[in-house]
């Protein structure tokens, strides 16, 4: 290996040609994905895909990552081994690498009293670019607000300080009800922070990832509030270069407001601080929801990038989708730069002028937007909708945050001047049992004549939160004998999936990359098909599957990797049987009829797929490998934890408890959807299937 002295000044990776930018951020992603699957690649494994020429502009991107990695895994990177290892880098270059890595890396490089000044600190609610955020308490005013305090390496830069001071001058300035209000800025025991207010309520990424899309005049009333903010801040030459979803918080009364001013700049040109902060060559904002010419060079940002990233949070609080997502962030920016836009009427149910609204927020060219904030404002009051707008849900692709509690009603609320102290709670919530639900269990209306239909999708129920519970074992003590599968009591009623074409979908309902899940399904099989009983599609997607030849099956998709088991025995036919799989990381076990099975490794890759809950079978259109059904389904259940741990006896009797995250009985017994049993039901769409009533 032939490894160059990284130059300081041309070594940037924005300054690479772009092809091979991409090859490099293609090799850091597999390089991370090693680490995370187990392995402990190093950089000279991974060097050896590029080109002898291209190495040393690899160097400055793969060595942070190991770094970071070896420290996770509690071993400490020292700048003599890696002198040793690449003994042609210059000592100085690689001594501020490590520094800098370990700084930001650390949960520990600064440590936060209980009290800051007047501010006692109360919990650590997020985070962000500049540093961490923690609700606190004013005690002399008895008032609660939120603290940022800055990172370590930003307290220790004297540029990255001037740009903290720049932010306060910045949010000091903007007093309107659609901005989250600065209130102070201090210094204490040598740690940096900025004290603003307190929303109550999640911003619009958590509430349409843990609530689905939003209904149409409520998407379009959360624009016109952001609308009437941003027009505010540009009226005051400042531009926000940050807009989206997770920076637009939306408080129980329905008021949204923007979020963090700290990617703010002047619009000035005599203004000193904004030319500063350019010089840096740091590219702001977010990929996703970045304008094409503020992704080419942040300095030609103007209140039309702010209206683009507007646009893309219209497309996701509508679908649930990041506009132009792309796997890595290279790709994302270029897909903004390049693809074709899209129609909104290809992916959801709304009115040509909102559409046309929606392109032109986020055209190509900033002289195709519309030219200022005042001018969509005046759009939005002008649109006419009509007085019932159906929207067709799609899935949400992103991962969850941890779950809030205390989330405003999903209903349309007109702009209002908000209180002015107002909170911004982040905490877990724990579901119990409600008496609605209880109600719907025991009083479920008498079944009627079945029927076999198909329609569209409806949209989807508000649903409760609740946190992971501890993993809990059902079962009294473990019998050494199989249990008799249960046979369904007469009048009762089961899905019928006919392995053609049959599916349900709960399309609003995603797996939290990451988290540990059991699926359970009560199921006769009618043919020996390969197929899908249930595929739940999104982040670490996961299945419960069948085929004659490996039997019984569960697998998933975890950081990248396919992980299946099986029991290699055939699966018996007309046998009601309760099927279990826990999905623990890549971890995973079967459960039939209560007992732990005897499963094997099967090779199969799994498709990145994304899409929500499908049982029977699933729509081409989110996954192409498709394997339908051939049988009856009485009951699904998905729950957070290890809900079984070892042998068990299955429960008779299904009910919603604090680790459910959802319960489809099938018991309607007509209809073309049926409705799950937790306090805040969710409806699953039925395609092609029948209604099966036992005698």
């Amino acid at each position: 290996m032939t490894d160059s002295q990284p130059p300081h000044d041309s070594h940037r990776f924005s300054d690479i040609p772009e092809e091979l930018m991409l090859r490099i951020n293609q090799l850091c992603n597999k390089y991370e994905a090693a680490w995370k699957s187990g392995k402990q690649p190093t950089v000279e494994q991974a060097l050896k895909h590029l080109a002898a020429d291209d190495r040393s502009a690899a160097l400055s991107e793969l060595l942070p990552l190991e770094f970071a990695y070896r420290r996770r895994a509690g071993l400490t990177p020292r700048l003599d081994d890696y002198l040793a290892r690449f003994p042609t880098l210059d000592r100085t270059w690689l001594a501020h690498l490590l520094e800098a890595t370990v700084a930001s890396g650390s949960p520990h490089a600064i440590s936060i009293p209980d009290q800051l000044g007047d501010y006692k600190i109360l919990q650590r609610i997020g985070g962000g670019g500049m540093g961490t955020v923690y609700k606190a308490l004013h005690q002399r005013m008895d008032r609660t607000v939120a603290i940022k305090v800055l990172r370590a390496e930003i307290q220790r830069d004297p540029e990255l300080l001037r740009r903290f001071d720049r932010e306060v001058r910045t949010v000091a300035r903007l007093n309107h009800p659609n901005i989250v209000a600065a209130l102070d800025a201090r210094e204490d025991q040598g740690i940096h922070y900025l004290v603003t207010e307190f929303v109550a309520g999640p911003d619009l990424d958590q509430l349409v990832r843990h609530r689905g899309p939003l209904p149409l005049k409520t998407a379009l009333d959360c624009l016109l509030q952001a609308a009437r903010g941003l027009d505010f801040a540009h009226k005051q030459g400042i531009i926000h270069r940050d807009i989206k979803p997770a920076n637009l918080l939306r408080d129980k009364s329905g008021v949204v407001k923007i979020l963090d001013m700290g990617l703010a700049r002047f619009d000035s040109p005599d203004n000193p601080a904004g030319t500063q902060l350019t010089q840096t060559g740091m590219v702001m904002g977010t990929a996703a929801f970045m304008a094409p010419e503020q992704a080419r060079d942040t300095r030609t940002a103007d209140a039309r990038a702010d209206l683009y990233s507007l646009g893309c949070t219209l497309y996701f609080l509508l679908t649930g989708k990041i506009l132009f997502a792309r796997e890595t962030t290279i790709d994302t920016i270029l897909s903004h730069v390049s693809q074709p836009i899209p129609s909104l009427t290809e992916v959801v149910d709304v009115p040509e002028p909102v559409d046309a609204l929606f392109r032109k927020l986020i055209a190509k060219d900033p002289a195709d937007r519309f030219q200022s904030a005042a001018d969509l404002i005046s759009t939005l009051k002008q649109l006419s909708l009509p007085t019932t707008p159906q929207i067709t849900r799609v899935a949400s692709p992103r991962p969850l945050e941890p779950q809030l509690e205390n989330l405003p009603p999903d209903t349309t609320q007109n702009t209002r001047t908000p209180q002015k102290t107002s909170l911004r709670a982040f905490s877990l919530g724990i579901t119990s049992i409600s008496f609605i639900a209880l109600l719907v269990f025991f009083l479920w209306p008498a079944p009627q004549t079945p029927e076999q239909q198909s329609g569209p999708s409806p949209p989807p129920s508000d649903h409760s939160n609740s946190a992971p519970a501890s993993p809990t074992k059902s079962s009294p003590e473990p019998t050494s004998q199989p249990l008799p599968p249960s046979t369904p009591a007469v009048g009762s009623y089961s899905l019928e999936f006919d392995g053609r074409s049959s599916y349900a979908h709960v399309p609003d309902l995603i797996p939290v990359a990451g988290e540990t899940y059991t699926i359970e399904v009560i199921t006769r099989m009618r043919s020996p098909t390969v197929a899908n009983l249930v595929s739940w599609l999104g982040p670490d997607w996961m299945t419960i599957f069948v085929n004659p030849q490996n039997g019984w099956g569960v697998g998933r998709k975890f950081q990248g990797n396919s992980f299946l088991i099986a029991t290699g025995q055939p699966a018996p036919l007309h046998e009601t049987i309760h099927v279990a799989g826990t999905f623990e990381g890549s971890q995973l076990k079967l459960f039939l009829n209560g007992r732990l099975a005897h499963t094997q490794p099967v090779e199969f890759n799994i498709l990145d797929a994304q899409g929500g809950l499908y049982i029977g079978g699933v729509n081409q259109r989110d996954l192409n490998e498709v394997r339908y059904y051939d049988g009856f389904i009485d009951l699904v259940r998905i729950s957070q934890g290890l809900r079984y741990t070892a042998d068990f006896t299955p429960p008779t009797t299904f009910v919603h408890d604090s680790q459910t995250l959802i319960l489809l009985p099938f018991r309607e017994g007509r209809g073309t959807t049926s409705s799950s049993l937790d306090p805040s039901p969710r409806t699953a769409t039925l395609t092609n299937t029948r209604w099966h009533q036992e005698q």
